[in-house]
């Protein structure tokens, strides 16, 4: 098992920030941009990958918009995984959520594992 290292800490609330930033200021295109050409989106209802990424995020962004980022609640980071449990505030009240990214050997967003845990104070 790789050691989290403060560097690999670093470096994934780097790609955490940046990608919680474009989704708050609903930027479709800052969010694509993080994710690699081959990237994956996997979820319940199957697999996005190509043009079908963009209406997923485009979805994720508009459901984000004006949220705040209130804590990462978990991290796991090794060279090339980055697991992170979040909440975010929503004008719905807190959000949980729990991301699992595969970046490439660019840094990009390879496959992405997006998981919705809950709406509190609804």
């Amino acid at each position: 098992m790789t050691e989290q290292t403060d560097e690999l800490k670093q470096s994934a609330m780097d790609v955490i920030d940046r990608y919680v930033d474009a989704l708050v200021r609903g930027d479709v295109d800052d969010v694509l941009a993080l994710y690699a050409d081959d990237a994956e989106i996997i979820r319940y209802e199957g697999v996005a990958r190509g043009a079908a990424i963009r209406p997923f995020v485009e979805e994720l962004t508009a459901s984000r918009r004006d949220g705040r980022l209130m804590s990462i609640d978990r991290l796991a980071a090794g060279p090339d995984t980055i697991a992170w449990d979040a909440t975010i505030e929503t004008e719905h009240g807190p959000l949980q959520t729990s991301d699992v990214f595969v970046l490439s050997e660019s840094g990009t967003i390879r496959r992405h594992v997006p998981t919705l845990r809950g709406y509190w104070g609804m």
